[in-house]
């Protein structure tokens, strides 16, 4: 209830606020959160945005895990949650804020005061949902859509922007992106398999029996698999590698790689399996095929719309998918799960199979 009520003060904000035009001299500020695939849904806009103007990020990550798909050089600075509120402040004293512009990427409330934390008088974004575009201190209608998915909102406010400030907007050209898929996948032996879950609350996973056999069905058909997570998913997958048919096909790279690394690996694998995770968001931002598993989110909120992107959903309870566009004001994910995770369930490796198969993805069984 307290979120809800506080959610009304950037909306009363920008309606009293004295209105202002953006110049040519304005800087743009962004503040970036949670895991690496929700920058990555993000950093096209920035990118977008980085062509016209300055940009500065503040993040709560370390910056390096972004800098490497950015254009150009931008100003990423890296705060401490527990003391966010000094370092921001501090910054405010340093820098002029007259010229600066809050791009509010999400509704909640904690975006909303770190704006007001570095005394920026100007936001536009998502100040109260992500259905409709608003500003504080700026000439800029409401601008609503019924459009739920993440990607294709931020393009949205991306167009708005540009428009505004009068100047064309296109897709960023960058290095790091795979522009084109060719005739080369099917040279490629190399498969990526990301079982990383959600840190905090333990979603997001198949059973570890599933991977198993997901990697054993994969290795029939001739390839190597990669499995890839975080540091404190070493052990979990070497339990997967110790339990396969032939472990001499599969390599544990928990904890072993930086962003920069794991993205070389990504665009040289044949293809990507992963839950709707940071590896998927990184495969599909980089034009990579992947085969992104949804269990406990929104397919419709956090897909995306590249030539190489599919998705497996299997809806088997009436709570799937828990995250999504109906989470406001709590953003993403729920507190604790109610069902003992039943999502886990939904998806087998067979099925991952048949999808790639349909896909025609999978190279031909290995005839021993």
């Amino acid at each position: 209830m307290i979120r809800f009520l506080v959610s009304v003060i950037p909306l009363l904000h920008g309606i009293c606020s004295k209105k202002s035009k953006i110049t040519k001299d304005d800087e743009f500020i962004f503040f970036l959160y949670g895991g690496l695939g929700d920058c990555l849904l993000v950093l096209d806009l920035i990118n977008t945005l980085a062509r016209f103007r300055k940009v500065t990020i503040f993040c709560d990550f370390n910056p390096q895990n972004i800098a490497c798909f950015m254009i150009g050089e931008p100003n990423i600075i890296s705060i401490d949650k527990n003391n966010a509120s000094t370092q921001l402040r501090k910054y405010r004293s340093s820098e002029k804020t007259d010229n600066k512009i809050f791009i509010q990427t999400s509704p909640v409330f904690e975006c909303y005061l770190v704006s007001q934390l570095l005394g920026i008088k100007r936001s536009v974004g998502f100040l109260a949902n992500f259905f409709t575009i608003r500003s504080i201190g700026l000439f800029i209608r409401p601008q609503r859509s019924a459009e739920k998915s993440r990607v294709k909102q931020f393009e949205r406010l991306g167009r708005e922007i540009c428009s505004y400030i009068g100047v064309e907007v296109s897709k960023p050209s960058t290095d790091y992106q795979i522009k084109s898929r060719d005739s080369d996948d099917k040279d490629k032996s190399s498969v990526v398999v990301s079982v990383t879950k959600s840190g905090q609350w333990d979603m997001g996973r198949l059973p570890i029996e599933q991977y198993v056999s997901l990697v054993n069905l994969l290795i029939e058909h001739g390839v190597t698999v990669l499995l890839v997570g975080n540091h404190s998913e070493r052990n979990h997958i070497k339990k997967i590698c110790s339990s396969v048919d032939k472990p001499e096909f599969v390599t544990n790279l928990a904890g072993k790689t930086s962003v920069q690394q794991l993205s070389s690996l990504i665009k040289q694998a044949r293809f990507v399996v992963a839950n709707d995770n940071g590896v998927a968001h990184m495969s599909a931002f980089l034009g990579v095929r992947v085969l992104t598993i949804f269990l406990f989110s929104d397919p419709e909120v956090y897909k995306w719309h590249t030539e190489n992107y599919q998705y497996l959903f299997n809806k088997i309870a009436g709570c799937m998918p828990c995250i999504g566009s109906k989470m406001f004001p709590q953003d993403h994910y729920p507190f604790k799960c109610k069902n003992r995770l039943v999502c886990q369930y939904a998806v087998d490796a067979n099925m991952i199979i048949d999808k790639l198969k349909v896909l025609s993805w999978l190279p031909p069984k290995v005839v021993c």
